[in-house]
This record gives structure tokens, sequence and C-alpha cells, in this order.
């Protein structure tokens, strides 16, 4: 099971997309090997011809041996949000 950082315990999911967000983020601590990292919810910025741009990757995945995988947008196939009320 890898790490996820921050802890999903603290994720608050007040959306269908958070809803979905965390999903994958939780498939990934339970289908990754331990030695996985996954951080979540990081931000970032980048200059570019006088342009400063910011974002959020929804996730980076770490391996074992330092590699970085990122995913700016998770996607969410099949997974159905019904109202509680």
């Amino acid at each position: 099971m890898a790490i996820i950082r921050p802890s999903l315990r603290l994720f608050r999911t007040e959306s269908a997309g958070q809803w979905c967000e965390y999903l994958v983020l939780q498939r990934l601590e339970h289908d990754l090997p331990d030695e996985f990292q996954v951080f979540h919810g990081v931000d970032w910025s980048a200059a570019h011809n006088g342009t400063q741009w910011f974002g959020e990757f929804d996730a980076i995945v770490m391996t074992p041996s330092g590699h970085l995988v990122t995913r700016r947008t998770l996607r969410c196939v099949g997974v159905q949000v019904r109202s509680m009320s």
C-alpha cells in the first residue's frame, strides 16, 4: 500500500469532482506497492515570457527510484454520484 501525503483522512469532498479525485487517490494508495509515495494537491507556478502561471497537480507519484509521474487532472470514469437526500 503506497504512502499518500497528506493523509486522505484530511481530504474533504465538497463536490463531485473532489469525490472522484478522492476515489482515484484511494485506489492509488491501495494498488501501488509500499515503496511508492503519492503527493496530492501540490501547487505549482512557472514564469514564461513575462507571464506567471499557477496551478495544482492533483497527484504526483514518486517511484522507489525517485522518478516522478505527474497528473494535473485526475479522470474518474464509471463513478456515479448520488444525492444523499
